[in-house]
């Protein structure tokens, strides 16, 4: 009876996890590759090749077309800049108020630092979905400076988008004090 020797039952094993891993990969490519092609063909062309495999390949007319829309028909500019804005903004603050914390947890001797080191490391156990609502719900009666001038609620996806981040910067910050 011949059987396999050690080091070839290893090679197959290692061949069968990468054939295993290529495959997972396909099945989490495939979504992000049919998004990327849908955005490039027209509407109409999109509507036939969903059905088949054409929707995953560059056949037909394929076009930066859509996003020359985009830009034409909403502010991408300035969303581009406001998400760059409170992306340096928020890691700005945090880098600075979270060094300053770590500095005076590592080199200074204070009374209560241990309590308040185990008071944030404890807020770290509870998740988002907890305090989503509370926060959902104390921003919308806070004041808000619109193009209508002071505006009481925030209930609208522009302010929602707009004060999440800073929201959650300012939790941060205040957790890593």
């Amino acid at each position: 009876m011949d059987t396999l020797s050690f080091e070839t039952r290893e090679k197959m094993i290692i061949g069968l996890r990468y054939a295993l891993l290529i495959l997972i990969s396909a099945i989490f490519i495939f979504p992000i590759l049919f998004m990327v092609m849908s955005s490039l063909k027209p509407d109409m062309q999109l509507l036939r090749d969903s059905a088949s495999m054409r929707a995953f390949l560059p056949v037909g007319y394929i076009s930066l077309d859509n996003y020359a829309d985009a830009f034409r028909r909403v502010p991408m500019a300035q969303f581009a800049f406001n998400s760059v804005f409170t992306t340096v903004v928020s890691v700005a603050a945090s880098l600075l108020l979270n060094s300053l914390a770590a500095f005076s947890f590592a080199f200074l001797k204070w009374r209560g630092k241990a309590i308040v080191l185990s008071l944030i490391i404890a807020t770290f156990i509870v998740p988002f979905e907890v305090v989503a609502i509370p926060m959902l719900l104390i921003a919308n009666n806070l004041p808000w400076l619109g193009p209508n001038g002071l505006e009481i609620g925030w209930l609208n996806s522009y302010h929602v988008w707009a004060s999440s981040s800073s929201i959650n910067t300012s939790a941060i910050c205040l957790t890593n004090l």
